[in-house]
């Protein structure tokens, strides 16, 4: 995977957090674990999915919220919408690397799955990029 693409890859997975905070099923505390598959222009970016573990406690997640919240991260989360367990939204990111998409999820008592399409633009170029995620929580944090 192009080092270019990671950080879309990790912000597009932690612009979850405020559908995730908001939604009727609360975040549990914990070690959580991510998978993230990624298309890049119809092709798969690897054979295997990016996996990261991660502890996680309200803190944590709120200040992730309020980084992102913020000018420093260059995007904006549009038009987000929840109906019980499942949220929706769009995203925009400029700077470095230029993002526009809408992605889906949903939650669950033990993690969430979703998708995020989106273009993404580097040097003058427009490449498509499909993302699916799911996240659990692997157990409490040691």
């Amino acid at each position: 995977m192009p080092k270019s693409l990671i950080r879309p890859v990790a912000l597009c997975v932690a612009l979850l957090s405020p559908a995730l905070l908001r939604a009727e099923t609360a975040l549990r505390e914990g070690l959580w674990e991510v998978s993230v598959r990624m298309e890049i222009g119809g092709q798969p970016a690897s054979s295997e999915p990016l996996v990261t573990r991660q502890c996680i406690t309200q803190q944590t997640a709120q200040d992730l919220i309020n980084q992102l919240a913020g000018t420093a991260a260059g995007c904006q989360v549009n038009n987000l919408q929840q109906e019980g367990n499942r949220a929706s939204w769009d995203l925009i990111c400029s700077g470095q690397v230029d993002v526009k998409g809408s992605g889906e999820l949903t939650l669950s008592s033990s993690g969430f799955d979703g998708s995020l399409d989106a273009w993404v633009g580097m040097g003058g170029k427009s490449i498509p990029v499909h993302q699916t995620f799911s996240a659990r929580r692997a157990g409490d944090c040691q």
